[in-house]
């Protein structure tokens, strides 16, 4: 029976373990790309589209340009916030609220092709880690405990 139990206790780490570096993976990456826009500059929001994201999710795109150290760049970025169920939503929305104006501009310095209209730090995904790595440590301390008890 003891075998059994220990077996089960290593399949428990071994799986909150995997997720716990998955998340962990996915969080790094996502502050790395938040980190790398690290210098700002004053762009021009020219014209803003409604995109479809997925089945029932429509976003704002948003074509912009800005000028570093006398180089003009263009790019067009899918604001993460906010979003909408449809189509005819998101499409007030731009056409109540957005307009073609000067926008903070994030950029990478070394390589400014790399930026975005949105620098926001991954809360949801550093969250999801932190209540994984949570729970890891709670089962640690369980598995210490049960040992604890049959001595």
């Amino acid at each position: 029976m003891q075998l059994s139990l220990n077996k089960i206790w290593a399949g428990v780490f071994l799986f909150l373990f995997t997720i716990l570096t998955i998340l962990f993976f996915n969080w790094a990456v996502a502050l790395f790309g938040f980190l790398k826009l690290n210098t700002k500059t004053i762009g021009q929001a020219e014209a803003f589209f409604v995109k479809q994201l997925s089945e029932n999710s429509y976003g704002i795109e948003v074509s912009y340009s800005f000028t570093v150290d006398g180089r003009n760049y263009r790019h067009q970025h899918i604001l993460t916030n906010p979003r909408f169920l449809n189509h005819y939503a998101a499409q007030t929305h731009v056409e109540k609220y957005w307009k073609a104006e000067a926008w903070p501009v994030w950029y990478y310095a070394k390589d400014p092709k790399i930026s975005s209209l949105q620098k926001l730090f991954p809360v949801k995904k550093f969250f999801s880690f932190f209540v994984g790595l949570s729970v890891f440590v709670y089962f640690l301390w369980l598995k210490k405990y049960a040992i604890s008890q049959e001595s």
